[in-house]
């Protein structure tokens, strides 16, 4: 199974994801903003991306609107994770193409089903 890759500047976030990620038996690849994170797109294959969208150097709304052209990742579900719940971000993100929206903070549990369901290729909705 392909790694899931989480793109987020914080370091709370990332030790919050590590042992949800775990539990689905998957390997978590760690980046800390877009650009870093469309360099592994480009030359590694994963099953997900987990996106903040607010983060330094090239932010998640750059990386959504770079990835199709990332080689073979058009097709990669992205989960966005945001502390802005704004109507307008929530569009944008799956008018690029995003699979679901958490708004920060959200629990572990509900991340967690999210990503079975996503992995399971449910269509999910933005969960506020």
């Amino acid at each position: 199974m392909d790694p899931i890759l989480l793109v987020d500047d914080s370091a709370a976030v990332h030790r919050l994801v590590d042992p949800i990620v775990a539990r689905l038996g998957r390997e978590l690849v760690h980046a800390y903003d877009g650009a870093e994170a469309l360099r592994l797109v480009s030359t590694a294959e994963f099953s997900l991306v987990i996106l903040d969208l607010y983060m330094p150097i090239l932010d998640g709304m750059s990386f959504l609107r770079m990835l199709p052209g990332a080689g073979s990742s058009s097709q990669l579900p992205v989960l966005v994770i945001s502390s802005s719940g704004e109507d307008e971000d929530v569009r944008r993100a799956f008018g690029f193409g995003a699979r679901a929206f958490l708004q920060k903070p959200f629990s572990p549990a509900l991340l967690e089903e999210t990503l079975r369901r996503i992995l399971g290729q449910e269509r999910l909705v933005s969960v506020r």
